[in-house]
């Protein structure tokens, strides 16, 4: 390849964006990276000047600063960047909680200093990223188990959302020992009234699995599942996965469709709006795969982007993409939206640019499974 002097002139470098990346090795370990560098387009993005953290660690742009939450310590680090490097300031530690599973996929930045951390579903943390300190906590209501299945909160950074002074936290219910694959057939949805710093109510959700939202520019939210529901109900005859709306204004939940009845039987979730009435589905194609088993169907190659109509209320398969796996996250740099795609092991990420109409344009090809991607102030 050219000299990494070709590619990246130091003299004239302005780094921009800001990529976390999870990689594993041959035993499991877990090592992130997070890179700087200036440009989305198609190249190979290695790790070489990457910032490395042991084990899972977590990226989030907020108010100009970058934080890094990092899993194994507990800790959420204050960074700028200064000279294309990342300088490090204050830090806070969140060991007194008995938190199990820390990264930003549990937070909600809900004002530029306030910020909701969910431990597990008992509290959530109030913190105050401009100050860097602790400030309470207020309670999750009891949610019971579910014929043996116990309550699970979806991950904030892709199924909780902020409209007007309410947060939109989903919790659904599965057997954690079935790796999150058997679903209760609904699921509840916390609605914190982010002023007052309390949970206002719990409404019920007729779906199972309930790990994703999304929210278009009338205030429409819309959640889904993530990549689970639909591989329990596809090869261990789990309930259907289907999409459930709260319009605008609304608190009043109502069942948009069951994925099969769109996509020729397969289950699926991930409901993302484009624009243009148009979303996204993510549908598993689980003949694809031989296996009785649902890791082995829903951890691999075996996911499609299928192109929803909003008005007419069909969907067809996309050919803006190939089958890859089913964990993509949206971002949103240089004014566009952009989605991070894994390849079917996890072992590196594309960065597709996808406009309103569904087509994509392909940029990087980052190693690892590449979870954020911010643009720098």
């Amino acid at each position: 390849r050219p000299p990494r002097s070709t590619l990246f002139p130091y003299t004239t470098l302005v780094r921009s964006y800001a990529l976390s990346s999870m990689v594993w090795d041959q035993e499991g370990n877990t090592t992130t990276y997070v890179n700087l560098f200036a440009d989305l387009g198609v190249q190979s993005i290695d790790h070489e000047n990457a910032r490395e953290f042991v084990g899972a660690a977590d990226i989030w742009l907020h108010e100009g600063s970058l934080y890094v939450a990092e899993g194994v310590a507990l800790t959420i680090t204050r960074f700028t960047v200064e000279d294309g490097e990342l300088v490090e300031h204050e830090k806070i530690g969140f060991s007194d909680f008995g938190i199990t599973d820390f990264g930003f996929w549990r937070n909600v930045f809900v004002a530029p200093d306030k910020a909701y951390f969910l431990s597990g579903t008992s509290e959530y943390i109030v913190w105050n990223p401009k100050e860097m300190s602790i400030e309470g906590t207020f309670d999750v209501p009891a949610l019971p188990a579910r014929d043996g299945l116990t309550p699970f909160p979806g991950y904030s950074d892709r199924a909780a959302i902020v409209r007007g002074n309410r947060l939109y936290q989903p919790v659904y219910y599965t057997d954690p020992d079935e790796s999150y694959f058997v679903m209760d057939p609904g699921s509840s949805l916390l609605v914190v009234d982010i002023e007052k710093d309390e949970v206002l109510e719990v409404l019920e959700l007729p779906c199972p699995g309930i790990d994703f939202a999304s929210q278009d520019s009338d205030e429409n939210l819309v959640f889904s599942s993530w990549v689970f529901a639909p591989g329990g109900a596809a090869v261990i005859d789990q309930p259907n996965t289907c999409v459930v709306q709260l319009a605008a204004g609304s608190d009043e939940p109502e069942v948009l469709f069951d994925v099969a009845d769109l996509t020729d039987g397969r289950q699926g979730g991930m409901f993302r709006y484009l624009g243009n009435g148009k979303a996204f589905l993510t549908v598993l194609h689980s003949e694809r795969e031989d296996s009785e088993d649902p890791s082995t169907v829903a951890d691999g190659p075996n996911w499609k982007f299928w192109l929803y109509d909003i008005e007419s209320g069909t969907a067809e398969p996309s050919d803006a993409f190939d089958f890859s796996a089913g964990a993509a996250y949206d971002v949103s740099v240089d004014g566009k939206k952009q989605l991070l795609v894994p390849s079917g092991d996890y072992s590196s990420t594309k960065l597709y640019e996808v406009n309103a109409d569904g087509t994509s344009k392909p940029q990087f090809t980052s190693p690892g499974w590449s979870l954020r991607l911010f643009e720098l102030p």
